[in-house]
Order: structure tokens, then C-alpha cells, then sequence
């Protein structure tokens, strides 16, 4: 696109379809806080809405999600993309694929992170848990991240994640064999940074490695001290969702007990649907996990955000795209980012503090690619009610969730061609 006066006219052009009749600019942090918040970001790998009790699961325990979202507030209407790669790359980044989506497992060198934001205004950050976005061990340290234990920091390095895993730590490779977790040992770290540095504004981002497969037993369960254990069975699924939960659990408790609840904003969602593999009770009716497509089990994820005393505990249906973290962070913190020549998201942290007139999402824009791995591409963009596809598809997503019936728009009424033509506008305009 051309520059950035364009790039932001072009903006302005889409905000009435976006966000409504409301301002688009953030509102100003209250800079009446002594210091700026910490933030953490907790993001689960394969975690659909579907799973956790707070939103309607019945198939997995979730006590502690359940009390953050009692204790915060809990989103209905988060939408990521159905694969890692290109969901993590829009998150960490605040703009859509198309812009800077170029291979699986690659984040481009040249793109700006969240990490490189809050670093360069005042906060210590750290990564922990799942990379695989390529480059070599300098490269969390030049997306903004002072401090890192990840698992798959390279290809090369790529080893178990689970029982005896091989972590990178600060760039020296540790292999452990002694029968080991790889999600205790991130764990640990994490409330460690969090002690070490809680008398400063830090980040903690958290691309947690559980639930994705290999389905496993996990430490205390059945089978987990047997060298016998190999492959992937669903059936280690709960213990797996369960396990998550304890360790957001274990690591609140340690945000509380540093009194630090009232200065730390935590995030909680998941990176894209369920595997497929995986079925799910939801409202008393049977959800199978749709990872890879961009279908509602495929996108729809968790989210919900707890700041203890500036949050008040309450539902939020209204919609959130990925883009939208960067610019919500970038707000919390008190910053405006002046490097990046143009951000797709929308700051949802004025709602989240009930701010009169907060802009509000009112578009889904989808511009999906599983790059070489097997999955058709899709741009798209949808309502809560309608979903258009760039190659002609119209479902009514409320009620056919699963997208099995594609409707003819002539046969719309009015309120329904209305929404679709906005909707096609949309797709439209999102171009490099």
C-alpha cells in the first residue's frame, strides 16, 4: 500500500463498517497510576471456546479459568485464525496476514512485535512456551523479549515438549531426562520472572505448549511415569485442558501473593480451534474441534482478561479479532506505536474499563493460509450473524455455525443483503 497518510485514510474509510459510528482513535491511558501496568498474556495452543465450564464446556474441569473469568471479564466473541503460524503472527504484530504472513512457522524478520513496543518503553519482557516462528536464538531478543525458555526455538533444536523435553533458555539448548515436564518447567519460569521483576512494569508472554498434541499423560495422571507411552491418545485430552487450567491457577496465586493483582492486566484466549480429533460437550450438545478451517470450531477461542479493581466482572459479546491485542496492549501501556506503517487492530481495552463511547469491533476480516500445510486458503470476513467468503459463500453463521448451507443473496431479506454487502465491502478493501 502507499503511504501511511493513504494507509490511514483507507482506515477511516472502513471504520463506520468496522466499528461503527464511534471514534477510532484510543483513548489516553489514565496516566494517574503511579507506574504502568504489568501485562501478562497467557495464550493456550489448541484450546476452542468450547472447552473451558465458563463459557458452556461440560467436558473438562476448569475451576481456575472459571474464577478469572468470575473475577474479570469473559468475551463470547473472540475469533483467532484456525492455524498457529498465521494466528500468532497476527497477534504479535496487530496486522492481518496479507501484510506480513509469508511461510508456515516463519515470523518475517522485518515486523514489529508487541515485545519490541513495551521493551522500548520502559518494560522488561520475557517468552515463554511455544515458538516456532523460526530464526535462531537471537531472535526473541530482536522481537523485544529480554528473556526467553522456549521449546522449538529452531528447527534443529526441535524435541519432545512434554515428558523429558528439549527447552531452549536464554539461547543455550537444556535437555532434560529425568522424567521432567516441559509445561511445569515454563511454569517455574514464569512465576521466577514475575518475582524478579515485580517491583518494575514487566510482560510476560505466555504461547503456553499445552493442549496441542501429542495427547499425553500429564504428571500425577494415569500412565505418566511409563517409559511405554509413545505417540498421541485423545483420551489424555481432559487431563491435558485440567492441567492448563492448575498451572494459570498457580501462576495467579503468585501475582496475588506479590500483591501485584491491582498493577497487572492478565489476558487469557487460545491460539485457534480444537483438533479435530477432539470431541467436546457444549451446551448440552457435542462440538468436534475443527483446527485448520476457518468454520466457527475452527476459530471461535476463549478470552478473558482480569485486572483486579479496574475491570469489573461482567460478560462482553462483542467482537474481537487478533489484530486487536496489539493496539490493546499498546493502550494499556500508555504508548502510541509510530514505527509501524499501518495496524489493523482496534483497542477493546476501553471496554473492557467501561469507557463511554469505546470503539467496538462490529467485523471479522479473515485472511487465512496454511502455507504448505495441506489447508485451503480463505479470506472472509464475518458478523455475528452473516459470513461472507472473497469466493462467493454466504452462510447465516448464528444459526449454522458449521457453515453446511450456503445461502443465495437474492434470497436475503433486506436487513441480511445489507449486512453482506458490507461484508463483501470489507473483503474488498483489504489489499496490500
Amino acid at each position: 500500500m502507499g503511504s501511511r497518510t493513504n494507509n490511514m485514510y483507507l482506515l477511516l474509510l472502513l471504520s463506520f463498517i468496522l466499528i461503527g459510528p464511534r471514534s477510532i482513535h484510543a483513548q489516553d491511558a489514565d496516566h494517574t497510576r503511579d507506574r504502568k501496568p504489568n501485562i501478562i498474556l497467557i495464550l493456550s495452543d489448541d484450546l476452542g471456546y468450547e472447552t473451558l465450564r465458563c463459557n458452556g464446556g461440560q467436558s473438562y474441569q476448569t475451576p481456575q479459568l472459571d474464577k478469572m473469568a468470575a473475577e474479570g471479564a469473559r468475551f463470547t466473541a473472540c475469533y483467532s485464525l484456525p492455524l498457529c503460524t498465521p494466528s500468532r503472527v497476527q497477534l504479535m504484530t496487530g496486522r492481518y496476514g496479507f501484510r506480513n504472513y509469508k511461510k508456515f512457522g516463519v515470523l518475517d524478520q522485518h515486523e514489529r512485535t508487541f515485545g519490541n513496543l513495551l521493551h522500548e518503553n520502559g518494560y522488561k519482557t520475557c517468552i515463554i512456551g511455544k515458538w516456532q516462528l523460526g530464526g535462531d536464538e537471537q531472535t526473541p531478543g530482536h522481537f523485544g523479549f529480554d528473556e526467553h525458555l522456549l521449546w522449538q526455538l529452531t528447527e534443529k533444536d526441535r524435541g519432545e515438549r512434554y515428558r523429558n523435553p528439549r527447552l531452549i533458555r536464554n539461547g543455550q539448548v537444556n535437555d532434560y531426562t529425568q522424567s521432567e515436564y516441559g509445561p511445569d518447567l515454563m511454569n517455574e519460569y514464569a512465576i521466577d520472572f514475575i518475582s524478579r521483576h515485580k517491583d518494575k512494569p514487566f510482560f510476560l508472554y505466555y504461547p503456553m505448549v499445552l493442549t496441542h498434541d501429542p495427547f499425553q499423560p500429564v504428571p500425577g495422571g494415569r500412565n505418566y511415569d511409563s517409559a511405554k507411552v509413545k505417540g498421541s491418545d485423545t483420551s489424555y485430552f481432559r487431563d491435558m485442558v485440567q492441567y492448563m487450567d492448575k498451572m494459570v491457577g498457580q501462576l495467579l496465586a503468585k501475582v496475588d501473593a506479590l500483591n501485584l493483582s491491582e498493577e497487572t492486566m492478565i489476558i487469557f484466549t487460545g491460539d485457534n480451534g480444537t483438533a479435530r480429533n477432539i470431541y467436546s460437550r457444549f451446551q448440552n450438545a457435542v462440538i468436534k474441534g475443527n483446527k485448520g478451517y476457518p468454520t466457527n470450531a475452527g476459530t471461535h477461542v476463549p478470552l478473558i482478561v482480569k485486572w483486579k479493581g479496574k475491570i469489573a466482572p461482567r460478560k462482553n459479546e462483542n467482537l474481537v479479532d487478533f489484530t486487536d491485542f496489539y493496539m490493546t496492549l499498546s493502550e494499556a501501556a500508555g504508548v502510541r506505536d509510530d514505527k509501524v506503517k499501518t495496524l489493523d487492530g482496534i483497542s477493546f481495552l476501553g471496554q473492557l474499563l467501561q469507557r463511554k463511547n469505546a470503539p467496538v469491533r462490529n467485523v471479522i476480516f479473515g485472511d487465512y493460509n496454511g502455507k504448505d500445510k495441506g489447508f485451503v486458503a480463505a479470506r472472509y470476513a464475518h458478523n455475528k450473524s452473516f459470513k461472507v467468503y472473497e469466493t462467493g459463500e454466504i452462510y447465516q453463521i448464528d444459526i449454522d455455525p458449521e457453515e453446511k448451507n450456503i445461502l443465495a443473496e437474492e434470497n436475503l431479506r433486506m436487513e441480511g443483503k445489507r449486512m453482506v454487502k458490507e461484508l463483501k465491502q470489507v473483503i474488498e478493501r483489504m489489499h496490500n
